[in-house]
């Protein structure tokens, strides 16, 4: 009796952990404008974080600085090499993993505006007209 429950716990855990689904096609697709960059690779972050103080947040949220290693532009003006950019997160972007990124530009240079992992294969699709 006691080798089947643990067989029935070690087949319901391993099942649990292997149990995840396909990314739904709208969290696989990155919307971008006409004046937007769209590339894929991979951060650099930098030491830099500005905390913004936003009433009612938690986890608390903030511009980090980063260098984007642009391994491929997919739409926009061809960046290439380390491009400075900034984003608003709550954490750093992990720098193992490729991401496809939509980038703004402003004032003060690059801006993420967007980012998929490339392991769930994202796709973007403009909004402009």
């Amino acid at each position: 009796m006691k080798n089947t429950i643990l067989a029935l716990v070690g087949v319901v855990l391993a099942t649990a952990c292997s149990t995840t689904g396909p990314v739904r096609e709208e969290n696989r697709t990155l919307r971008y404008g006409c004046n937007d960059h769209v590339v894929i690779g991979r951060l650099s972050n930098q030491d830099s974080y500005e905390h913004i103080p936003i009433e009612g947040d938690l986890i608390g949220h903030g511009w980090m600085q980063a260098n984007l290693l642009v391994r491929r532009s997919v739409y926009g003006d061809h960046l290439s090499g380390e491009v400075p950019v900034r984003y608003f997160a709550h954490t750093f972007f992990r720098e193992n993993r490729s991401f496809m990124f939509v980038l703004s530009k402003g004032d003060e240079g690059y801006k993420i505006e967007t980012a998929q992992l490339m392991s769930v294969r994202p796709h973007a699709v403009s909004i402009c007209n």
